[in-house]
């Protein structure tokens, strides 16, 4: 007979802290190898993924406690969430999500709004990489603050799983072709995976929640890695 003693308590805590979730499956894009493990910034691609059409899940939000998360990639500033995510929902129906997700996906919350910043390239990449953009605040490239309708109109654009916000310039307004500009703007909380337990937690017959360690997606700088920043390949460790 199957040991069922867990899951009373689970239902427990997703009728207190249940939220709900959208997820955005991720798939590698070819053009990270290409660019020495960082996406190219004039690729179709979303930081080095395309995702599939999201879907609705029930998940527990928790912090974590790290200061820092040492990782590969380097010493990442602990801008992120913990997500336990059950096998079946409070309908008792199975959550595709608990078998699928890894490194890479997208969750987003339905409800937490937060202000955001992103770095495009004009002419090269003019659509902002978070999902469910809320509103554009400012565009500014320096001092220098750009005025909607005057200088830019805001459009969305269909990208593989829905739509994304995309800086459309005005001719003869804002800055040159090629040149960086930013953009701050609101939208869903949304955080990507970092790092996810294996489906193998609880017994043969049973099977335990997912734990899943998140970070906020932020803006990062594809020519460069996080993983070389202030490293010395002069020192003599790497003689």
């Amino acid at each position: 007979m199957s040991l069922r003693i867990i899951d009373p308590n689970i239902k427990k805590l997703l009728q207190r802290f249940g939220q709900t979730y959208k997820y955005y499956p991720a798939r590698l894009c070819s053009c990270v190898e290409e660019n020495n493990g960082n996406f190219l910034p004039d690729h179709t691609c979303n930081h080095g993924f395309y995702f599939g059409t999201a879907q609705t899940i029930t998940v527990i939000k928790t912090q974590f406690n790290e200061k820092f998360l040492n990782s590969p990639q380097g010493v990442i500033f602990n801008g992120g969430a913990q997500f336990t995510i059950p096998k079946f929902n409070l309908a008792e129906v199975e959550q595709p999500v608990w078998k699928t997700i890894a490194h890479g996906d997208v969750l987003a919350s339905l409800t937490k709004i937060r202000r955001d910043t992103d770095i495009l390239l004009r002419g090269v990449r003019d659509k902002i990489y978070a999902f469910d953009v809320k509103e554009v605040l400012t565009v500014s490239r320096g001092v220098t603050i750009y005025t909607a309708s005057t200088d830019y109109t805001v459009s969305e654009q269909t990208f593989d799983a829905g739509k994304l916000t995309v800086i459309n310039w005005i001719t003869g307004r804002g800055p040159a072709t090629g040149e960086t500009y930013a953009v701050e703007f609101t939208c869903l909380h949304q955080f990507k995976v970092w790092d996810e337990a294996a489906m193998d937690r609880g017994t043969d017959i049973d099977d335990l929640p997912r734990k899943i360690k998140c970070v906020l997606r932020r803006f990062t700088n594809p020519e460069k890695t996080a993983y070389d920043k202030g490293v010395n390949l002069n020192q003599e460790i790497y003689q």
